[in-house]
């Protein structure tokens, strides 16, 4: 937890009980990553489903699935706001909380991907005619 001002910040999953992760027949979903050091990534803590950066990011994962994750800004790994797919992994986190951009990822079927993005600066509002920018992957 977090505090500013007073305030704790606390992730909403914990608070409204959602599960750390879903899993589908082609991907897992999770907010930080999976620690590849789990022979069961289902058995690591909650704080790394949270928070994990190191050794998720830089290491293959251990699991036969894609990893569709957020939490480390897209930025921090391939320099662009950008949808980053990186083979076994995938990172949607555009940085919009930094005033970059909000990313979709639409999941067609197994590898067929359609990225979404709409402009996040904080000095203006997005209006309809900043529209949404198709990526076709």
């Amino acid at each position: 937890m977090h505090s500013s001002g007073g305030l704790f910040h606390v992730p909403l999953c914990i608070i409204i009980g959602f599960p750390f992760f879903h899993e589908d027949s082609h991907h897992i979903y999770v907010h930080a990553g999976l620690n590849p050091q789990y022979e069961n990534w289902k058995e690591q803590t909650k704080h790394e489903f949270m928070y994990i950066k190191e050794p998720f990011l830089n290491h293959p994962t251990t699991v036969d699935k894609i990893v569709v994750f957020g939490h480390t800004k897209a930025m921090d790994i391939h320099g662009k706001a950008d949808v980053w797919f990186g083979g076994d992994k995938i990172g949607i986190d555009g940085g919009c909380a930094y005033g970059l951009q909000l990313n979709c990822l639409e999941i067609r079927g197994k590898n067929d991907y359609a990225v979404y993005s709409v402009n996040c600066s904080h000095h203006e509002q997005p209006s309809e005619a900043d529209g949404i920018v198709l990526k076709k992957r």
